[in-house]
């Protein structure tokens, strides 16, 4: 199989997705969209995984950014101290 190459519009299409999938990534312990209120999961995490099916691609992983709090920026913060 051949390599694909997307035109400018669909990698735009593709990056928004990404930027909208962050943004509703994060849900309450009711099961809500922190962003929007929706249950989980909501209509824009809908779209943006129909945009990354539609062309073959999966969104990019970020380790820790769907945690309520954020994770520390190192282990041994004590040592700075």
């Amino acid at each position: 199989m051949g390599d694909v190459y997307l035109s400018a519009a669909a990698v735009e299409r593709v990056f928004a997705a990404q930027v909208l999938l962050d943004r509703h990534l994060r849900s309450d312990a009711g099961g809500r969209c922190t962003t929007c209120g929706e249950l989980e999961p909501c209509s824009s995490r809908l779209g943006a995984q129909r945009v990354f099916a539609q062309y073959g691609y999966l969104p990019r992983r970020r380790p820790g950014h769907a945690a309520a709090t954020p994770a520390p920026e190192t282990r041994f913060n004590w040592l700075s101290d």
